[in-house]
């Protein structure tokens, strides 16, 4: 199994953001990598051509988590977004954690690798940041509690 964790502090309310990342069906329209609503909470990911992910949402009665299985293509596993308030600061701690292993021997060598973890670094970040981008622009955070 490959673990990763990346994490940023972000301004606004975890609350914002937890609910962009529930909403699965808008992704296409912000998600920075390619991406396809499958189904129901059901999404298509394709962080490296030619491998697509498909990632099923699931329910979690954690108030600050979004969970993901990986239920099709070259990884299984979980990823988990966490959404961290930092004791009412204006800015709080989003993390986005993977366990996964290949399916096939060549496909985990490859998940340990270092050039794994950067792509797979780099991408959250790009992920992260149009959230951010998405939450800014739909006033979706509390600015009488936050300042930007």
């Amino acid at each position: 199994m490959t673990e990763i964790e990346v994490i940023r502090y972000v301004m606004g309310s975890p609350k914002s953001y937890k609910s962009v990342f529930e909403d699965m069906e808008s992704y296409a329209r912000w998600w920075p990598i390619d991406t396809n609503y499958v189904s129901e909470e059901t999404i298509s990911i394709m962080p490296i051509a030619p491998f697509a992910i498909h990632l099923k949402k699931m329910h979690t009665t954690a108030k600050n988590t979004v969970e993901y299985r990986y239920i099709k293509g070259p990884l299984r596993g979980q990823g988990r977004w966490i959404f961290q308030d930092i004791n009412g600061e204006n800015y709080f701690k989003i993390s986005y954690y993977i366990n996964v292993k290949g399916l096939t021997p060549m496909i985990s060598l490859f998940a340990k690798s270092a050039l794994f973890e950067q792509i797979h670094k780099k991408n959250v970040e790009k992920i992260i940041r149009e959230a951010e981008r998405l939450v800014i622009k739909n006033k979706r955070y509390e600015t009488e509690k936050h300042t930007f």
